[in-house]
This record gives structure tokens, sequence and C-alpha cells, in this order.
């Protein structure tokens, strides 16, 4: 499951302190769904996804980079193989910011290769999101784009 950057767009407005009119890349981890270059609306960034990725190069401005829903539990792994209670532990110690900024991913400080994010989703879904490649397009503000392998369990109620 790939995560794609977004294609960056220079002409955007702003509403609510949120970029709008942008492009932005989607992830639905219930049901292991990417949806690329969706433009932003006013209305707010997720509906039904957990992950939400977007620039629109104004620092000022709220969500900028990868934001995850804040329902959504997430945390750091460094174990491709990890099991589902090892990957519960790390989205439930939430060692991910709900924001990793624009800046953050331009320097692959919190997200790069040989790494997993570990989510719980309001759903009662756990999902294993491992880092196999980072690719960076330089025609494209040098936002990444993640090469991952998705891992998902259900959550016993």
């Amino acid at each position: 499951m790939d995560i794609v950057a977004p294609v960056f767009i220079a002409d955007t407005d702003v509403a609510l302190d949120r970029c709008v009119g942008a492009n932005r890349t989607l992830v639905d981890l219930d049901e292991l769904r990417v949806e690329p270059d969706i433009i932003s609306g006013a209305s707010g960034p997720f509906g039904d996804y957990e992950l939400q990725y977007i620039h629109c190069d104004d620092p000022n401005l709220l969500g900028q980079g990868i934001e995850f829903h804040p329902q959504t539990f997430t945390g750091i792994i460094d174990d491709p193989d990890a099991t589902a209670e090892e990957c519960h532990e790390a989205a439930n110690a939430a060692t991910l910011p709900d924001v990793i900024p624009v800046e953050d991913i331009l320097e692959d400080s919190t997200l790069h290769e040989g790494v997993g994010i570990c989510a719980e989703t309001v759903e009662n879904n756990l999902v294993l999101l491992w880092i196999d490649d980072v690719t960076v397009d330089p025609y494209n503000e040098n936002l990444r784009t993640y090469l991952t392998t998705a891992t998902q369990w259900r959550i016993n109620d």
C-alpha cells in the first residue's frame, strides 16, 4: 500500500486555518485503501479516513504534513514481523504526534525506510504499515512517497 505524496498546488485558499484547494492523499486503514490527489475542502480533513497527507507551503496552517485522525491511536514500531499484541502496544503508546510536519517529512526524521506505523482505528482494526522504501520527488517539492507493506488485524470487542 503506497502512501503517495500529494501533487503540490501553489494556488490555494485558507479557511478555518486550513488549506483549501490543495491536493491531498487520504488513507483508509480499515479498507486498506489510498485515495491520492483529492482536493481539500473547508469541511475538515477526515471523513472515513485515518490519515491525511497534505502540503500547502504555509507553516501557519493546521495539519500540514501527515495528519492522523484524532481518534486513531498511532505509534512507531521497529519490527516488520511484529505480532498483533506488539502492534497494539505500540499504537496505544501513542509515540507519533497527531501531525508529522512537512519539515520532518523532508528530513526523514520520523518516517523512513525500516520503520513501521501501528494504528488502532475507531472501527477496531489494528494496522501495521511497514515502510519498505521511500521515494523523493524533486519535481514535487521533494515530498516523499512511502512504499509500505500493510498487515491488518481485527481487534476482538
